[in-house]
């Protein structure tokens, strides 16, 4: 199970000085990432206005499960590309009837992309101009984390 904060931006975090998978002391900086969009608005009928915002920031992990996540990624992520060269490859040599293989191709290089993003065990999501969402997947983890930093993030786990 998860644990997802609600973090207020402009403090700093404090991090356990363990890894968040398996509690190793012998850690290294892992970056998380986040970005969201937000404030679709089209003024006047003329002008698209898009608020986007990034986030990153690094959390302890050990170089074991560095190399592991940084594998898994790039695996999804080929993953991906591959199903999508296969597409258009078939779109050039199949006859029409095929539709249904295009929606599954699809559909299993949607579910490997959303993996990749999902997977990390620190995930931060819903970016605003004060708040960010954050979601350690080690339960463990997440209260080692809760306790070094007291007032500064709420839990929204259920």
């Amino acid at each position: 199970m998860a644990q997802t904060y609600k973090v207020e931006k402009g403090g700093a975090l404090s991090w356990p000085r363990n890894c968040v998978v398996c509690g190793s002391s012998e850690v290294v900086a892992e970056k998380a990432y986040g970005s969201s969009v937000d404030n679709v608005a089209l003024p006047y009928g003329v002008m698209l206005s898009i608020s986007e915002y990034t986030l990153s920031f690094p959390y302890p992990l050990c170089p074991a499960h560095k190399r592991f996540w940084l594998a898994t990624r790039i695996a999804l992520y080929s993953l991906v590309l591959v199903i999508a060269f296969l597409l258009a490859f078939l779109f050039e040599t199949l006859p029409d009837h095929t539709s249904v293989l295009w929606v599954v191709a699809a559909a299993v290089a949607l579910v490997f992309y959303v993996l990749a993003v999902t997977l990390p065990p620190v995930r931060v999501y819903r970016i605003r101009d004060d708040y960010y969402m954050l979601r350690i997947r080690s339960d463990g983890y997440a209260r080692d984390f809760e306790r070094a930093n007291p007032g500064k993030i709420r839990n929204r786990s259920v």
